[in-house]
């Protein structure tokens, strides 16, 4: 009776460690795929900040011919030379033919085909800055990138990704 009621005891203590083994296994597994989650989860975050970032110095404005970057960095020259940089001057002239270019038309819906609403971009020069877009808190993604600016000077560009 003895050997039988070990035997069972024994049987029972296999049982729980193999139960309790699948349990730990299978935790650990889940929590494995909230952190790779995480990982492409931030990946995507930096991927399309590289990929917003480039589009301004690889994609032309259409009937300007001009990099959109180029026509951020004509407003903040040209405002400086007008004397009045503020929120309402980011637009430029190009002339009679093709008229003024407002940036705060074209550079929003760029931004907004990578990161719809989560992003905020700030061009900063040694005559001023722009900022384009809007969130409030705090960034989960900072990109941050050296411009060059006419004269042979030096910006940056920031921008900010909720």
């Amino acid at each position: 009776m003895k050997g039988i009621t070990e035997g069972i005891f024994g049987y029972i203590v296999i049982v729980l460690a193999v139960i309790s083994l699948a349990i730990f296994l299978i935790s650990q597994s889940g929590m494995k795929g909230i952190e790779v989650e995480k990982r492409a989860g931030l990946r995507i975050f930096r991927e399309s900040g590289n990929l917003a970032i480039n589009s301004l110095f690889n994609y032309k404005v259409d009937f300007v011919e001009k990099p959109y970057i180029e026509t951020i960095i004509d407003a903040i020259l040209e405002a400086k030379a007008d004397g009045k940089l503020d929120d309402d001057s980011d637009k430029v002239f190009y002339g009679i033919g093709i008229g003024t270019l407002n940036n705060t038309e074209i550079i929003p819906p760029l931004f907004d085909n990578y990161m719809p609403g989560r992003w905020k971009l700030t061009v900063i020069t040694p005559d001023g800055e722009f900022t384009y877009g809007n969130f409030s808190g705090e960034p989960e993604y900072v990109y941050e990138q050296l411009i060059p600016v006419p004269e042979e000077r030096l910006g940056r560009i920031i921008l900010y990704i909720k």
